[in-house]
C-alpha cells in the first residue's frame, strides 16, 4: 500500500508543479507590470507637473529622469513611453479582473 501511495504521489507531482510554475509565471508577470506601471505613472505625473511650470531646470530634470528610467529598463525613451502606455493598460486590466473575481 505504501508503494502505491508513493507511486501516485510521484505521478501527481508534475501536475502540481505545472500549476505552481504557471502560477509563478502569472505572479512574475503581475509584478513586472505593477513595477513598470508604477514608475510610468510617476513619470507621467512628473511630466504633468513640469508642464505647469516654465523653468528650464525642471525641463532638464524631467528629461534626465525619463532617460534614466528608460536606461534602467534597457530601452530608449521612445520605447519606454510606448511600453508605459501598454503597462498601464495591462495593469488596469489585471486590476479590473481581480476586482471582478473578488466579488464572486
Amino acid at each position: 500500500m505504501k508503494h502505491y501511495l508513493l507511486f501516485i504521489g510521484l505521478l501527481l507531482s508534475p501536475l502540481s508543479y505545472a500549476a505552481t510554475a504557471e502560477d509563478n509565471k502569472m505572479a512574475l508577470n503581475i509584478m513586472t507590470v505593477s513595477r513598470f506601471s508604477g514608475i510610468c505613472s510617476s513619470t507621467f505625473n512628473l511630466a504633468s507637473f513640469q508642464a505647469d511650470g516654465d523653468s528650464k531646470k525642471i525641463d532638464m530634470f524631467v528629461a534626465e529622469f525619463i532617460a534614466s528610467e528608460a536606461n534602467k529598463m534597457g530601452m530608449t525613451v521612445e520605447e519606454f513611453v510606448s511600453n508605459c502606455k501598454d503597462a498601464i493598460k495591462t495593469y488596469d486590466e489585471y486590476k479590473a479582473e481581480f476586482k471582478k473575481k473578488s466579488k464572486k
